[in-house]
């Protein structure tokens, strides 16, 4: 191709002007018919592109309509896979879940059962209802977890109650040693369940929580082991309280029943009950320490031992109901209450409260009962004397025999049976600091006194003592033969003092020794009232040996006389025989060589005059023959044999 402007640059100075535009002319021509050439194939391809488009968009769109169709399928198949999981789901729960969860835990095993109550857990938690089918598989899945955690809390009874049989308390009181607890592997299951149950929503058992339920499980069955493992040893308390209020019922105010320390069984039971309660206390804390449901552990415990300090408060006032009048043994057995709380629970019973510090358990009412019974041990000093001075009045049979008294025989019961319980009356003198059984009388207050619970003791054991002397006396005083009332004294004192000595060895020295004391002093009067009672007998010697000589004239008169002479030491020989009568039928007895001792005491008393008698009537040829003096002192000794 030419360009115009070089042609016409170069024609500018060879040809004219009129050449450059032909020239140019030509050219544009041929441009045009370039341009028209180029134009009609342009339009052809472009009419060719039309057609081509044309039949492209017919063939495009029956794709598109296809394409919408599909879509709407897709979406059609969305909703009924949606459909049909959710009806899936729910086949799967009712078919699979469902058995399992009813069928309960392994009990060698859970792990899998917790599992899969874990699982429907986590797929109830996070389905969302936007249907009722859902909200229905959701309803079920609810119901199931909530079967399932049932199932566990029984798991948690069932592996506590395993290792909960009752026991004899006797087994671990009587031998020292610790009570029994769950072992430590049932503790570690039990402590894994409620782990888990502690991860479960709160709305798995409805109101209340797995846990609260699982824990209220476990406390029920505890506190039954409890009850059951001490029912028979508090039975046996109730029984023996029973059988001695029955008869202070019955029986009238000088009753005795005996009754030995320890019979009712209260330490081994105040010691078997703290013991458990200790290992229970042990057994929570190994379930609770670490765990974030501590705040449970009161509550928990106070409801494993609230069934068995019910039934202890319960017991309480049929142990020691208000006391009766009489020498019976319930009062016996609140010393021993009052002794076994001490040994136990410490002298002001301070340990039965700080056993139960953890719990919300009441523990007023075993001090108050304490408290009370150690106050009302304070009466029992003047209500014992008392009992003894009743006796006599109520058994005027004692006058009648010489024989060892109920009065005495009783009291010494009391005073052996306080015995066992030194420890327990030392602490109420303490308490008391001073007497408060002094009447007007012989046992008058001693203002240079000490007031130690030792000498206070000692004093009531002389009391006591003179009490029944005293009482053995008034009961005697008024009989109508002086010499079986003093037979019956100094048996009866004899017979203290034996007894006396054969307690001496468990009570204390000042104690026997004032007592003793008290009782020689009685003796010793009671022999002197005694050997008065042998004073007609004395008396007739005395008049026998002093017989004045007869005169003349009564010689000359008794020659008329026929009559015979009286013999002026019958009365003597008959008060002879009439006190070995006596002796014969109301015997003195021979124990601590009383009956020696009166023996030899009535020979010395009655020897001596006898052969002064017999001097004086030696020259009298007229006496009757007598009896020499070793033959008097042989018929004496027959009478004390």
């Amino acid at each position: 191709m030419v360009w115009p402007a070089r042609v016409a640059s170069a024609s500018h100075n060879s040809v004219p002007e009129s050449e450059v535009a032909i020239t140019e002319m030509e050219l544009l021509e041929q441009n045009q018919r370039r341009l028209a050439s180029l134009t009609g194939r342009m339009t052809t391809i472009l009419n060719g592109f039309d057609r081509r488009l044309v039949k492209l968009e017919s063939s495009i769109l029956p794709i598109h309509k296809s394409t919408q169709t599909l879509s709407r399928i897709d979406h059609n198949v969305e909703a009924v896979q949606k459909n049909l999981e959710v009806s899936l789901r729910h086949y799967g729960v009712v078919v699979d879940d469902e058995p399992a969860i009813l069928r309960g835990p392994d009990p060698r095993n859970p792990w899998p059962y917790l599992e899969l109550i874990q699982r429907l857990s986590k797929d109830a938690a996070t389905k969302k209802v936007t249907q009722g089918t859902q909200e229905r598989v959701k309803s079920k899945m609810d119901m199931l977890i909530e079967q399932g955690t049932r199932k566990i809390t029984e798991l948690v009874r069932e592996y506590t109650a395993a290792e909960s049989r009752p026991t004899d308390p006797m087994a671990f009181v009587g031998t020292g040693t610790t009570a029994p607890m769950p072992s430590k592997e049932c503790l570690t299951s039990v402590k894994a369940l409620l782990q888990f149950l502690s991860t479960l929503p709160d709305a798995a058992m409805g109101s209340a929580s797995g846990l609260s339920v699982a824990l209220q499980a476990f406390s029920a069955v505890r506190s039954v082991y409890l009850t059951s493992t001490l029912q028979g040893l508090q039975e046996h308390v109730l029984q023996v309280a029973a059988q001695m209020q029955n008869t202070s019922v019955r029986a009238c105010r000088e009753a005795y029943v005996e009754y030995q320390r320890g019979a009712a069984a209260l330490q081994e039971w105040l010691l078997a009950t703290t013991r458990m309660i200790q290992q229970e206390q042990q057994a929570i804390a190994t379930l609770f320490d670490g765990m974030k449901w501590d705040h449970l552990r009161s509550s928990t415990l106070t409801k494993v031992l609230q069934p068995l300090i019910t039934s202890m408060n319960h017991a309480l006032p049929i142990i020691l109901p208000r006391l009766q009048h009489g020498l019976n043994a319930h009062r016996f057995l609140v010393l021993d209450f009052v002794g076994a709380c001490q040994a136990v629970l410490g002298e002001d019973v301070h340990m039965w409260a700080e056993y139960l510090q953890p719990s919300v358990c009441d523990a007023r009412a075993l001090v108050d009962a304490y408290t009370s019974s150690r106050r009302d041990a304070q009466l029992f000093f003047p209500e014992f004397l008392r009992d003894i001075k009743v006796i006599p009045v109520q058994g005027d049979q004692d006058v009648l025999h010489v024989g060892v008294s109920d009065l005495s025989q009783l009291g010494m019961k009391l005073l052996r049976g306080m015995l066992p319980f030194q420890d327990v009356i030392l602490c109420v003198l303490r308490d008391m600091g001073s007497k408060n059984w002094i009447e007007n009388g012989w046992n008058t207050p001693d203002a240079s006194a000490t007031t130690y619970p030792e000498h206070l003791w000692s004093e009531y054991c002389r009391d006591l003592v003179g009490t029944i002397a005293s009482s053995l006396e008034r009961s005697v005083a008024a009989a109508p033969e002086p010499t079986i009332a003093s037979i019956f004294l100094l048996n009866n004192l004899v017979y203290l003092q034996q007894e006396l000595r054969g307690l001496a060895s468990a009570m204390q020295p000042m104690a026997v020794q004032l007592s003793e004391q008290w009782l020689a002093q009685a003796v010793r009067s009671a022999r002197t009232s005694y050997l008065e009672t042998w004073n007609p007998v004395v008396q007739s010697l005395v008049d026998g040996g002093s017989t004045p000589r007869p005169s003349a004239m009564s010689k000359l008169g008794a020659l008329g006389d026929r009559t015979p002479r009286v013999d002026p030491l019958s009365r003597f020989f008959e008060h002879i025989q009439n006190m070995s009568q006596i002796h014969r039928e109301h015997r003195v007895h021979r124990d601590m060589g009383l009956a020696d001792s009166l023996r030899d005491d009535v020979i010395r008393l009655v020897g001596p005059l006898y052969s002064v008698t017999m001097a004086k009537q030696k020259n009298d040829k007229h006496r009757p023959p007598r009896l020499s003096v070793q033959e008097l002192e042989g018929i004496i000794a027959q009478i004390f044999a």
